[in-house]
């Protein structure tokens, strides 16, 4: 069956034999131009101990052959339980790729994995075991950063074995300020969400091409009063150069929404959850100033015109309130939080080292 609404067109695949039953989760995946990848992403999810699964797949406009691999593997496909649906969208970025597929979920729960990424086998059963427990308004666990797919480093986890930490919104937020490089502060897929919370609140992506999972996030960590820790490692994120997380060549819109996002967790962290200048703060604020400079320099790599794009951004007001909350951190507690701490004792003259770096590897 094909139907369209807005300007996306549905097809709708179930493996299920046409249940119509609301499905425990819904796993929301857009994909671009990855028909290399989709046909054992597919294959992961089938492999998942939870059986009553939705996969909704996006295809974000791919200029390849992705639909018809998805469409050729759904067809292989005979995992009982699993309901698919293949969305086919015009390019219109992750942001509202996402929000297509929240709109047309089912699941009790939303989980939002990437296709080039990888799943513990018992990731959703262990989340939805702790969502259906503890009641919390999401559940976030560890992942390793991979440059390739390694099962070796999945641990094994016992039926009986709990490994969980609550926390109310308090907690939570002093938790993240002082480990948020550890445990994703602003990604999707350490994270399973309650749907009927995310609906009630109103979080919607906004339509960007970058920064718009950890804007969602933030607007989500605003509202949640109770969240569930998992102890185990349970997704991969595997360093992929030419994913969008890593392409910056339109720097204008990066820069765009990267002040976006740092506006957005500035708010999060002084307006929401009251927290005093912090190094979480400053290293948000750095980023920015770092895009900033890489945006100056644009394709001219000589020295002085990376002195001179420099000495602009010290002007820049993103850079006097990096100036302010490194001037008024009062107590380092990690190494990052030292490192950043040292820019200041520097004078930030470090930040021309990484602009040198840039340009190195630019020749």
């Amino acid at each position: 069956m094909v139907k369209c609404l807005i300007d996306a067109k549905f097809v709708w695949h179930n493996l299920d034999g046409g249940s119509e039953m609301t499905p425990t989760v819904s796993i929301i995946t857009p994909i671009y131009n990855a028909s290399g990848l989709v046909k054992q992403f597919i294959a992961m999810i089938s492999h998942q101990r939870l059986r009553d699964i939705e996969l909704i797949m996006i295809d974000d406009g791919s200029s390849d052959n992705t639909i018809e691999v998805v469409e050729d593997t759904i067809a292989r496909n005979n995992r009982d339980g699993l309901r698919i649906e293949l969305i086919k969208n015009h390019h219109v970025g992750p942001g509202s790729s996402r929000q297509t597929g929240l709109e047309v979920a089912k699941g009790k729960y939303i989980y939002f994995a990437d296709a080039d990424d990888f799943m513990h086998p018992e990731l959703l059963s262990l989340c939805v075991q702790s969502l259906d427990r503890s009641m919390a308004d999401f559940v976030y666990f560890n992942y390793r950063n991979v440059e390739k797919y390694d099962p070796s480093t999945f641990e094994t986890i016992g039926v009986s074995e709990s490994k969980s930490i609550s926390m109310d919104a308090k907690q939570f937020g002093e938790y993240y300020v002082h480990n948020s490089a550890d445990l994703g502060f602003g990604y999707l897929w350490n994270k399973v969400f309650r749907a009927d919370k995310i609906r009630e609140w109103g979080i919607k992506f906004p339509a960007i091409n970058t920064e718009e999972d950890a804007v969602f996030l933030f607007d989500l960590y605003a509202h949640s009063r109770r969240i569930e820790f998992l102890d185990y490692y349970l997704y991969q994120y595997v360093n992929n150069s030419a994913s969008i997380t890593h392409s910056r060549r339109d720097l204008q819109r990066f820069a765009d929404n990267l002040r976006i996002r740092c506006d957005k967790c500035m708010w999060l962290l002084t307006d929401v959850w009251g927290f005093p200048p912090n190094a979480l703060q400053a290293r948000v604020i750095l980023r920015l100033v770092v895009a900033t400079i890489q945006l100056e320099i644009g394709n001219n790599s000589s020295l002085l015109t990376a002195a001179r794009a420099w000495s602009r951004s010290r002007r820049d007001n993103y850079f006097q309130q990096l100036l302010k909350y490194l001037n008024l951190v009062p107590k380092m507690t990690t190494t990052a939080d030292a490192i950043v701490r040292g820019l200041l004792r520097l004078k930030l003259d470090l930040g021309l080292v990484v602009l040198v770096n840039t340009i190195g590897k630019r020749k």
